[in-house]
């Protein structure tokens, strides 16, 4: 059994949801049940992260007869970096991107440009950098640490033009210290973390796809027990608009 790298054991379970206005959310097995919110805003407090960003979202997929790479999102694309925060009805520790404009903008022209909108749930499970398929990755110091497919309701969002018009992504670790790390591998100059890190439950922005599942379109989940990923991971509620993991229990 091969032992995971650095990277890999520090950033752990991470799962990406787009939270798009209008976005409906659901309890795991269950259907949807309201709307999404945006949460309040953040108190700003002294940052200690690295003082150069360094993790990033990388497109790789098939093109010309070979895997090409295309970096989706940078550091300085991100307009504002949240602390982690737990939500205390789930466990869950998540940290919330927003993208610049621009950023925004990048993203959905290379998801699209690409064809890589067009390919949900297209990427094989991969400890790494994938061989076939379409799957974004979290790259932190250069290594892939993650791998995503693209869950139906945010390739629509992203062909739409939807999520531009509020262009948050949300990371899901499994604790503080994972998420951490990606914070602080994302966390650019300006970045506004929140006081304490806590989340009293009443955002209801909701968590991700956790434990790696699908979240259908409807809000509904079809986790069952997906390798990779512990039994816990799994407690949250559920968007449409996700980026479901891909990796394989090492």
């Amino acid at each position: 059994m091969r032992e995971p790298t650095t990277a890999q054991s520090t950033v752990l379970a991470v799962v990406l949801v787009a939270l798009a206005l209008g976005t409906a959310l659901a309890p795991v097995g269950a259907g949807s049940t309201g709307d999404a919110r945006p949460s309040g805003p953040a108190e700003a407090v002294a940052s200690t992260a690295a003082t150069a960003p360094n993790a990033s979202l990388v497109a790789r997929y098939p093109a010309d007869g070979s895997m090409v790479e295309r970096t989706v999102v940078s550091a300085d694309a991100v307009a504002r970096v949240g602390e982690p925060t737990n939500d205390s009805r789930t466990g869950a520790w998540t940290v919330t991107l927003t993208l610049t404009d621009d950023g925004a903008t990048d993203f959905t022209d290379a998801l699209v440009e690409t064809g890589f909108a067009d390919h949900p749930r297209a990427c094989p499970p991969t400890d790494g950098r994938n061989d076939d398929g379409y799957c974004l990755l979290l790259v932190v110091d250069g290594d892939a640490v993650d791998s995503f497919s693209l869950a139906p309701g945010l390739a629509q969002d992203v062909r739409s033009g939807a999520f531009a018009d509020d262009p948050r992504l949300r990371l899901l670790a499994e604790n503080r210290s994972e998420a951490r790390a990606v914070w602080r591998g994302f966390l650019a100059e300006n970045g506004t973390p929140t006081a304490d890190g806590t989340n009293d439950g009443t955002d209801d922005g909701g968590v991700g796809a956790a434990a790696g599942g699908d979240a259908d379109e409807d809000g509904d989940d079809s986790t069952g027990a997906t390798p990779g990923f512990s039994a816990t991971a799994a407690l949250g509620a559920m968007l449409a608009a996700t980026v479901v993991a891909a990796r394989r229990r090492h």
